[in-house]
């Protein structure tokens, strides 16, 4: 049974198959921070997302987790913790998991590298985030988050190269 690698953004969700070079989905998230801060606990809120989550695995990804799945959730420092749990607890519970890893996001990336530690920088959608990695593990007191994500950043950058009498070459037409 291969192993599922699902990553918690908290614009998109992505779903894959550990050693495959792309993930197999990318969805919304299929439960938010704000249902995780709205829900009674991380059981009850695991219960609604049960289905939700059989169908990500089933449709989309053409797993049949109720036969030993391993899995590897990652997880960002901004997300509230009940959202994580909620999916480790969905997963073991009523996706029939043997195994679920909760890793933290922003550690993967130097993980890949072979680096104990960094400043990783995540620009998303809407938001760029910061934290700094020491040893291994995620300092989350440092973590900053800001916005302005891809189109604010792309921006800074054409006026930056802009002052440096640098512009991009005119559209290929078509």
């Amino acid at each position: 049974m291969p192993t599922l690698v699902l990553e918690l953004g908290s614009w998109r969700w992505r779903a894959g198959v550990a050693g495959e070079w792309a993930p197999r989905a990318t969805v919304r998230p299929l439960v938010t921070a704000a249902d995780a801060r709205a829900a009674g606990s991380a059981a009850a809120l695991a219960r609604r997302l049960a289905p939700a989550l059989d169908d990500l695995l089933a449709t989309q990804l053409a797993l049949r987790p109720r036969e030993g799945l391993d899995a590897v959730v990652v997880d960002g420092p901004a997300l509230p913790r009940r959202l994580a749990a909620a999916v480790v607890h969905s997963l073991l519970r009523f996706q029939g998991a043997a195994c679920v890893r909760l890793a933290p996001g922003p550690a993967t990336a130097l993980w890949a590298t072979g680096c104990s530690g960094g400043l990783i920088v995540d620009v998303g959608a809407a938001e760029s985030r910061a934290v700094a990695v020491a040893h291994g593990r995620l300092l989350s007191s440092s973590f900053v988050a800001a916005p302005g994500g891809v189109a604010a950043l792309g921006a800074a950058f054409t006026e930056a190269l802009a002052a440096e009498g640098i512009t991009a070459p005119p559209a290929a037409a078509g």
